[in-house]
């Protein structure tokens, strides 16, 4: 067992806390332009049919989940002098540039080749991105451990996400088309956009390693007996009662974000016969615009009720604001602009709460364990949110196909464009229902959090605890 050492409590300031938060500004940057326009791209530049497309993007993001698991366990027992988590975000900066402006570069391959490439790309990417969104996740929960400052910090980082995903949903298309009007090809442009948002990324990232320097858990390694171990570690992990249900309730909000968001396009311009270029813009445009202000309110209603009823509150309201639209229809772009409303707020209340609430569940692990396992979490959110990306990419490329969708098409089937109504609304509603009763079922409140922190402080002095009101938790 290694000894933990305190860290000491300097004041979390404004400037550390916008600091941290600046980060999720360049990874929603290209968070966004992936989950947004990636299908979009292999389908209409890359020449891919949607299947493929589909099958290449779950591939990768499978792929990076497997490598995830060993980020998370060599970030948790990284014994770096600087920490355990700083330096993963330094090494992946380069990796996550390249291989992005590769995946959207046509080196004018076909076939096979097409395939290998962009898978390969698309693999080499996703892991870059754990390799940052890991570390970078888990630093917050050692800048404070306050119940209240580890909402406050997310609210920051909340509002530096929506900050990226406006300007990496909102301005690609019309960056490129841009370049497209001063001469510049099609693939030739979303190479050159993507290189632009990939830079600005990667200046976001590295300011937030300068401003958290100091800031980070260091980790007395000393009095270390044993060696450590992956496979144990993450048992002990998803062990904790709470872990199970947070990983469905993950699970259901990342299959609705990326069926949402990747459908958008074809929505505008098959259901709805107007242009992406114009139209998927606007759209992010207002998402945004309505996200920015929903932040203190969503971090107002948790305070006041908590994290998880706040979460199960906007989930829900979500959900059958959703269903109600799609019982009146969404047949024109205003209505869609209401079924955008609808759903920013399940999606500002999940990016805004959850990284504060796996925080949480970080002090049940080290009440069970006496070992602290940030990294471990937060590669557990990372690997499940993966994967239910590569569930919602895969199933939406063939749900399309099976039902006759084809983007070489100037018009679609009825069936195509019932098809793609129901992944835009259905699906969404029904999976944002069954994330609430995951979030119902997750036992940490915020006095059962504070029963936790006294236990940690009674098992620190005494060798054990009370468990009276935390049966439920450990």
């Amino acid at each position: 067992m290694s000894k933990q050492q305190t860290l000491e409590r300097k004041p979390v300031t404004l400037g550390v806390k916008f600091g941290y938060g600046i980060a999720s500004t360049g990874d929603a940057l290209v968070y966004a332009i992936m989950v947004v326009y990636l299908m979009l791209y292999l389908t209409t530049v890359a020449k891919l049919d949607a299947g493929t497309a589909g099958t290449i993007s779950s591939a990768a993001l499978f792929a990076s989940a497997v490598a995830t698991l060993f980020i998370g366990y060599f970030s948790d027992n990284s014994k770096s002098k600087t920490g355990r988590r700083r330096p993963f975000v330094k090494v992946a900066i380069p990796f996550m540039f390249v291989s992005f402006v590769a995946l959207y570069s046509s080196p004018g391959l076909s076939g096979t080749s097409a395939i290998l490439y962009y898978g390969c790309s698309a693999i080499v990417f996703w892991i870059a991105y754990c390799s940052f969104f890991v570390p970078y996740t888990a630093l917050g929960a050692e800048i404070t451990s306050d119940y209240a400052e580890r909402t406050s910090i997310r609210a920051y980082a909340a509002v530096s996400t929506q900050i990226g995903n406006f300007c990496g949903s909102v301005f690609p298309l019309m960056l490129i088309g841009a370049f497209v009007v001063f001469g510049r090809s099609e693939a030739t442009s979303w190479t050159l956009t993507a290189a632009i948002f990939a830079g600005a990324s990667a200046i976001a990232i590295g300011s937030m390693v300068a401003v958290t320097k100091g800031r980070e858990l260091i980790i007395d390694r000393s009095q270390e007996v044993g060696k450590p171990n992956l496979l144990k570690d993450y048992f002990e992990v998803l062990k904790a009662k709470p872990t199970k249900y947070l990983i469905f309730a993950i699970i259901c909000f990342i299959i609705v974000n990326s069926i949402f968001a990747s459908n958008l396009a074809f929505f505008i311009i098959y259901k709805l016969n107007m242009s992406a270029d114009v139209y998927v813009p606007t759209i992010m445009a207002i998402m945004f615009i309505i996200a920015i202000p929903m932040a203190p309110v969503i971090n107002l209603i948790a305070q006041k009720l908590d994290k998880r009823k706040a979460f199960i509150l906007l989930f829900c309201v979500s959900g059958v604001l959703i269903l109600l639209l799609r019982v009146i229809g969404v047949d024109s772009y205003y209505m869609l602009i209401a079924l955008s409303v609808a759903y920013v707020i399940s999606n500002a209340s999940y990016w805004q709460l959850i990284s504060a609430t796996l925080y949480d569940v970080a002090e049940v692990v080290e009440l069970n364990t006496g070992k602290r396992y940030e990294g471990a979490l937060i590669s557990l959110q990372s690997i499940t949110q993966q994967v239910g990306s590569a569930i919602a990419v895969f199933l939406m490329g063939w749900f399309l196909q099976l039902n006759g969708f084809n983007a070489a098409a100037e018009t679609q089937t009825e069936q195509a464009l019932g098809a793609i109504s129901t992944l835009q609304t259905v699906i969404p509603s029904i999976l944002l229902f069954i994330g609430a009763a995951m979030l119902l079922l997750f036992p940490i409140t915020k006095s059962k959090y504070e029963l936790v922190q006294q236990a940690l402080v009674q098992k620190e002095k005494t060798g054990s605890y009370d468990k009276t009101g935390l049966e439920r938790i450990v």
